[in-house]
């Protein structure tokens, strides 16, 4: 139970520290974003927007942790405060329920779209050839991209993360008209625009409790506009007429399909979408040297203040940790019965074979113990250092629960401090003088017994 607990604990500190570290980065790229745009480098604001979201997916903040090795208290870094089973389960419970859920709509509506294009057809030669022609002009494969024309659909539309597939109304463009509509399209297949779409879902679904998964999904749906609008005009004889041909689908939603890229656009968003592009093509000379300035400014801020938050976090962990260290030894002390005796003996005991050192693993405040006590056998923890007043209390299960043994603590000198019990036990032993010990459990019967318990320091 104690290592299922820490396992639970531990997911959920790597969720909460990832979605930290991923949700600062969105802030922080707010603001080298801002810099960069008044440059005139929409491309590598979005550029960075992408490198963002690897920071939701990797734990880089709990293995930097792990990786140092800080400890609180007696026990590991995140380690369970306290061994609130329920608790944890409650809470992974709902985190997996919304993402069970979350995930089955998104699979039926991925199946709704793949329906709603099934009766698509082979696009006009005419159309396919000013497609091969767009192809090469963006370094773009020609058999990664399939035509189509589509009753169902009407407004243009790409579908496809590895293959295009871009989807046209059954209607007639002027040529330059369908230029536009292609190039658009296939410039946001040539971004992965729709991969990274699917992937800042992933991220809103896992991340679905931290506001700021869902401005990071926002802005991924904007800037992947800005970013094929910055690539695509060059191509199609200037701002003016690209934008004159996108506005014609601006008018009114015509039925939007889930998962692909459509050409529809809201009228509000196109003109900001004018006036950010306007405003960039003005920069006659954008500075290289500046931007490589602010990248470096970036890295260094966003790592600064990154190991700073977890620093923080982990501090926070500290303080609640030691509030409940206390709380904790509490609780042992009223699991202490005074119905046990208290035996003193010393030397060594004829016919016990002596097994030391055994393994004791740390938990919070607790050294847990697992040990198999063969018959005739006595099973010690290794040495530990402990001062007057202090206390240790072992804690501890017995199978067979009708074979009474030997549950004491050990000095350096040889004496040993003990009680006798079967089935289970618990018991405070006080330090009367500094110096080292260890616990131990003594089978003096004929059969072997296993041992799970703990101990801990007060």
């Amino acid at each position: 139970m104690v290592w299922t607990t820490s396992l639970l604990n531990n997911i959920v500190i790597i969720m909460l520290l990832t979605s930290l570290s991923g949700g600062l980065l969105v802030v922080i790229w707010l603001g080298i974003g801002a810099i960069l745009e008044k440059l005139g480098f929409i491309n590598i604001v979005y550029e960075l927007l992408k490198m963002v979201i690897a920071f939701f997916f990797l734990p880089i903040s709990y293995l930097g942790l792990k990786l140092f090795g800080r400890k609180l208290g007696h026990g590991f870094l995140f380690a369970p405060i306290s061994a609130e089973w329920k608790e944890l389960v409650l809470i992974l419970g709902i985190w997996a329920f919304v993402v069970v859920l979350a995930l089955g709509a998104l699979g039926y509506e991925i199946y709704r779209m793949n329906r709603y294009f099934r009766s698509a057809f082979t696009a006009k030669k005419e159309a396919r050839e000013l497609l091969a022609e767009i192809c090469e002009e963006l370094k773009i494969p020609v058999h990664k991209v399939e035509l189509k024309s589509s009753y169902r659909t009407q407004i243009p539309c790409v579908t496809g993360v590895w293959r295009a597939k871009v989807i046209l109304p059954v209607e007639e463009f002027e040529e330059e008209t369908l230029r536009v509509i292609l190039t658009h399209e296939l410039t946001h297949f040539k971004q992965k625009d729709l991969l990274l779409k699917r992937i800042s879902l992933m991220v809103l679904i896992l991340h679905f409790f931290n506001p700021l998964a869902w401005l990071l999904f926002e802005k991924i749906q904007v800037w992947s506009e800005y970013a094929c609008d910055y690539r695509s005009y060059p191509h199609c004889g200037g701002i003016k007429h690209y934008f004159e041909v996108l506005m014609g689908f601006a008018s009114e939603n015509k039925g939007r399909v889930s998962f692909s890229s459509q050409l529809y656009e809201d009228r509000h968003e196109l003109v900001e979408r004018v006036k950010k592009l306007s405003k960039v093509s003005k920069i006659k000379k954008r500075a290289k040297l500046s931007v490589v300035l602010v990248m470096c400014v970036a890295f260094m801020g966003s790592s600064i203040s990154v190991g700073a938050a977890t620093m923080q976090t982990a501090k926070a962990y500290e303080h609640l940790y030691r509030a409940a260290e206390s709380a904790t030894s509490a609780e042992f002390d009223e699991a202490v019965s005074s119905e046990y005796v208290l035996y003193t003996e010393s030397g060594e005991t004829l016919g016990i074979t002596l097994i030391e050192d055994a393994t004791v693993t740390v938990t919070r405040a607790l050294y847990n113990i697992v040990w198999d006590v063969p018959a005739r056998s006595r099973v010690s923890a290794p040495y530990f250092s402990l001062t007057e007043g202090q206390s240790v209390v072992v804690t501890a299960s017995m199978l067979p629960a009708d074979i009474e043994v030997k549950v004491g603590l050990e000095s350096a000198n040889g004496t040993r401090r003990y009680v006798l019990a079967a089935d289970w036990a618990s018991y405070s032993f006080p330090i009367e003088e500094d110096g080292s010990y260890r616990v131990y459990i003594q089978n003096d019967s004929y059969t072997d017994v296993s041992v799970e318990g703990s101990y801990i320091i007060k």
